[in-house]
């Protein structure tokens, strides 16, 4: 397809491929083609990572870096980012170790999803250590234990959801009709 013709068909949000169908937003094609050009690519892809020059090309890649990462050990500089010298027998120069580091500590990730915050024995609500078998730490903890107390101590009976759940649970409105 010539360029004018995808400028031409792109411009009036046109599917470049049919040239029959609107394009989806933000997308040169329409949702069919989208979806055939994905399974020919998804085919390709299969065909290609079976293939014999693809499996050797993945070991050969591997082998370069197994010698790359021992000529840059040999050599005493680190064998990540290869730029600067390591320090006390160690294989890595000191950024390289602090952003590892970064990765491994949960102290330095401000950017744990609060699932997964237990994971790393953080609170779920705030981030801060959490107390042993527990999700939250001791000041959320705290704050939990008394809105439980309030809850069961207090008269629910005049609570909206309860309300509402006797509007349609008192007259057992028959729904076989």
């Amino acid at each position: 397809m010539s360029k004018e013709n995808y400028k031409y068909y792109k411009s009036r949000g046109i599917c470049i491929a049919c040239r029959k169908e609107k394009a989806m937003i933000n997308a040169v094609r329409c949702s069919d083609c989208a979806e055939k050009l994905a399974k020919c690519d998804a085919k390709r892809y299969k065909k290609i990572k079976k293939s014999e020059n693809y499996i050797g090309y993945r070991k050969n890649i591997s082998k370069k870096n197994k010698i790359r990462r021992q000529n840059r050990r040999n050599e005493k500089i680190c064998w990540v980012c290869g730029k600067y010298k390591v320090i006390n027998n160690k294989k890595k120069c000191i950024d390289c170790l602090t952003k590892n580091r970064k990765k491994k500590d949960y102290r330095y990730n401000n950017d744990i999803p609060r699932n997964e915050r237990f994971y790393y024995n953080l609170c779920y609500i705030c981030g801060e250590p959490n107390l042993n078998n527990h999700k939250v730490c001791e000041k959320h903890y705290n704050i939990l234990l008394k809105q439980i107390k309030t809850l069961h101590n207090s008269n629910n009976s005049n609570h909206i959801w309860r309300e509402n759940n006797n509007l349609i649970f008192k007259n057992k409105i028959n729904t076989d009709a």
